[in-house]
């Protein structure tokens, strides 16, 4: 690594700046660095819909339009971009910038690579496929890092070398906590008033978010409490079959999809309940940012979470693919509100 961080020439290498977790991190991490030492960010898909947080900035961009396939000649395109740059470090995020990004370091003596895994698609068992590509992989020269000690151990099932992967949980910046000018703001912007209780979610619209079982979840929530709104922030392929479970559930007058925001860490300051019911995780940002938050945190019980938050301490910890636990939770959050606040002021000094 280069001896003083003035030395460093770094290039983040990326699938993409779309929103996202990963790519909320590399974008701060990005603008920090380029405070102190010369950072780029490399795109292999496209540049993404938050490409301009980093571009305001300064900070240069390139995409290398990756098509369909496994295409070695990206390892290349990326090399002779770290030659023009005087690149000395790659830090490659997720699993396919790593591939290309070990290549290009093959191809560009001197350059050395950091790959961090973020997180899994699925909570499958490990493919055979990746099994053996890792024979090679992860054998190639680099550091490597996983966001939690769960997604190391399938890692080390993935076929990783267990000597050269550590772990290092993501981390944020802990921001102001909220105060009530700053809730009524946040409602204001998603139309809702001081006195209900708000129920919110952040995240792509994807299968591995497991939507649908909070919607079923605040379905159960309404029919008991007669009360209570449910805010949606983010978009995705699951929008349409989340709609159609709000309308069979007829609590269309409950639920509000925010589509894509740019400012998620605003509205977070006009939730009550922060969920995250995923499948899977690493260590999620946006949990991280809703208890940097204050707001009390409800969350399955997967991948890193149980890594960040104490059942019953500093969150509520509830088992995945059931939206009967999941109601429960919300439930006596509701009904109990000493046990409410007791969680979310223990939340953020967990953060902090």
């Amino acid at each position: 690594m280069p001896k003083s961080y003035s030395q460093l020439r770094l290039m983040q290498l990326v699938i993409g700046l779309g929103p996202g977790g990963t790519e909320r991190l590399v974008i701060d991490m990005t603008r920090e660095i380029n405070e102190h030492a010369f950072v780029m960010v490399c795109c292999l898909d496209e540049m993404g819909d938050w490409a301009e947080q980093v571009t305001e900035v300064g900070v240069e961009m390139v995409c290398v339009d990756r098509q369909a396939g496994f295409d070695w000649r990206l390892g290349l395109k990326i090399a002779k971009i770290c030659r023009k740059q005087d690149i000395n470090v790659i830090h490659c995020h997720h699993y396919s910038p790593y591939v290309y990004g070990a290549l290009a370091g093959l191809r560009q003596l001197g350059v050395k690579v950091v790959y961090t895994e973020h997180g899994r698609l699925s909570d499958g068992k490990p493919s055979l496929k990746r099994k053996i590509a890792n024979q090679i992989f992860g054998h190639l020269p680099g550091s490597f890092f996983a966001v939690s000690h769960e997604l190391r151990e399938h890692m080390l099932m993935e076929g990783f070398p267990k000597r050269r992967l550590s772990v290092v949980h993501n981390g944020i910046a802990a921001g102001e906590q909220r105060d009530a000018m700053s809730t009524v703001k946040a409602r204001e912007v998603m139309g809702l008033n001081k006195d209900e209780f708000v129920i919110g979610t952040v995240a792509r619209l994807d299968p591995v978010k497991d939507l649908g079982n909070l919607i079923d979840a605040f379905a159960l929530f309404r029919k008991k409490h007669d009360a209570g709104k449910l805010v949606v922030v983010g978009d995705g392929e699951e929008m349409g079959m989340l709609k159609n479970k709000v309308k069979e559930h007829e609590i269309g007058d409950a639920v509000i999809f925010m589509g894509k925001r740019d400012d998620v860490r605003m509205l977070l300051h006009g939730f009550d309940v922060y969920v995250n019911c995923s499948v899977t995780e690493g260590i999620s940002v946006t949990i991280l940012e809703a208890m940097a938050t204050d707001v009390c945190v409800v969350a399955t019980d997967v991948g890193g979470t149980g890594e960040i938050i104490t059942d019953g301490k500093d969150g509520v910890l509830i088992e995945a693919r059931d939206n009967e636990k999941l109601f429960e939770g919300l439930s006596g959050l509701y009904t109990d509100r000493e046990k409410l606040n007791r969680i979310r002021l223990a939340g953020r000094k967990r953060i902090v």
